[in-house]
């Protein structure tokens, strides 16, 4: 059905008046909040040779969700880790530092949709990242995404969260709001695309009233789901969605529309580990990835420079 309304709208698009290709240029509702300023330089930006593309992502978590500065989370006073703990943990940082320096979170592509006429079929064309790159950041992304993993996400937060819990300094409640906050953020990009959830609430700041029911571009998506059919369709096995994957290659537009959700959600969801391990960082008292307060925190990249 989503399919159907897509290719109608696009077909209304393309009008044409006395000969005429009428025009039309829209910009998403997260473009509103483009020159919103960044309270903090993105992690590991400094190191991209494209940190606008950090700018632009970051500048989306800190508006929906609020995170504050990783490396100023309060180090904790005196962990208590054992060997196999403090593995785990050195394993999801060391990955993480690989993972920023992936061309997918580099590259600048996307999509283009053009519509020659009336009742004709779009013409697309995109630009991916290649897909041995998306093979290779997919497999090290998996290593701290799946809850399965020895060093997730899942399993590094349950020893931090016991070291901010033992610990009884001035900062214990502060690293505790600020964890629990780390981890609604991760809930939330689990269950729904940033993008659309940045354009939502920037709509709704901005004063625009949108219909009820009506979703943005992107909203319906679920991670999760883009996660399992790309990783187990084709990236990392060729497995039990492999069928499914297959299926949606049959229709063009859809297929590369979906492709772009899927690295949309590989992008936000690595940023926000990248922004959980200078977290782990600095609670161990480390000295988080070198960052300076000017060049790195400004730009925005171009469109295709976001997927």
């Amino acid at each position: 059905m989503r399919e159907k309304r897509l290719r109608a709208t696009l077909g209304r698009v393309a009008m044409r008046e006395r000969g005429s290709t009428v025009r039309l240029r829209a910009q998403p509702f997260h473009a509103l909040i483009r020159e919103r300023p960044l309270d903090f330089t993105p992690p590991y930006a400094d190191a991209s040779t494209n940190p606008a593309g950090f700018v632009f992502w970051w500048r989306l978590l800190q508006y929906v969700y609020g995170l504050p500065d990783p490396a100023e989370f309060p180090e904790l006073p005196s962990p208590v880790l054992d060997a196999q703990e403090r593995r785990v943990l050195d394993r999801f940082i060391s990955t993480c530092s690989e993972l920023a320096e992936s061309s997918v979170l580099t590259h600048e592509g996307g999509m283009r949709v053009t519509v020659p006429g009336p009742g004709k079929e779009p013409h697309v064309e995109a630009n991916f990242p290649s897909n041995e790159s998306l093979r290779g950041t997919n497999v090290l992304f998996r290593q701290i995404c799946s809850p399965e993993e020895p060093a997730s996400y899942t399993r590094v937060r349950k020893i931090l969260g016991r070291q901010i819990h033992e610990a009884t300094d001035s900062h214990r409640e502060r690293r505790s709001e600020e964890h629990r906050a780390w981890n609604r953020a991760h809930g939330g990009l689990q269950s729904g695309l940033l993008i659309p959830t940045a354009g939502r609430r920037a709509a709704y700041d901005h004063g625009y009233s949108l219909p009820a029911g009506q979703l943005l571009p992107g909203e319906d998506a679920r991670p999760q789901q883009l996660l399992s059919m790309f990783q187990y369709g084709d990236l990392i096995h060729w497995g039990r969605h492999s069928e499914d994957l297959e299926a949606l290659m049959q229709d063009d537009l859809i297929h590369k529309l979906t492709t772009v959700r899927f690295i949309e959600t590989l992008i936000q969801l690595t940023h926000f580990y990248l922004g959980y391990s200078v977290v782990l960082r600095a609670a161990l008292g480390e000295t988080p990835p070198a960052r300076t307060h000017g060049q790195a925190a400004e730009g925005e990249p171009g469109a295709e420079s976001r997927a």
